[in-house]
């Protein structure tokens, strides 16, 4: 197959490169078209319009294919955790035991909130209503009281 193909247009002839895509499908470069030609394209619903290069996504919705770095969505969604998904996207494969543990020590160590930046309940109360003026100051009591007799400080976890 030839690396371009001739479009001609007014009597002169445009070269348009072929290029070939991640799963081997074909594909005219038609970047410069309106640049050297002044001619634009129609492509009513982008059926035959390829957006970008990727080296991460294939995406062929007639036939209800996506793909991640070759990996089907179906696949990953189903024997991958989002965190396995992640690695894939960012580093183009998917992560061993080792590196998958690496990656959420990691993740967890940046998310770590200090325990004087965690608020009790009535820290809440007081940021959403009292400075809101939403509810009247006896109820803003009444609420005070009522958090001050649960037992339990709520815990917070990221992950």
């Amino acid at each position: 197959m030839s690396d371009s193909a001739e479009l001609k247009i007014d009597g002169k002839t445009y070269n348009l490169p072929l290029i070939e895509g991640s799963e081997n499908e074909k594909a005219f470069d038609i970047a410069k078209l309106r640049g050297e030609t002044g001619v634009i394209t129609i492509d009513p619903g982008l059926k035959n319009t390829g957006s970008t290069k990727s080296a991460i996504t294939f995406l062929d919705g007639e036939k209800g294919i996506l793909r991640y770095r070759g990996y089907s969505i179906e696949e990953l969604a189903e024997k991958s955790s989002f965190i396995e998904v992640a690695y894939l996207l960012i580093y183009g494969e998917l992560p061993s035991s080792n590196e998958s543990i690496a990656l959420v020590n990691e993740i967890k160590y940046q998310t770590l909130v200090h325990k004087d930046n965690i608020l009790d309940h009535k820290q809440i109360i007081i940021l959403i209503f009292h400075k809101s003026k939403l509810i009247p100051g006896s109820i803003f009591i009444l609420l005070l009281e009522l958090f001050r007799l649960w037992p339990a400080k709520p815990q917070l976890s990221l992950l």
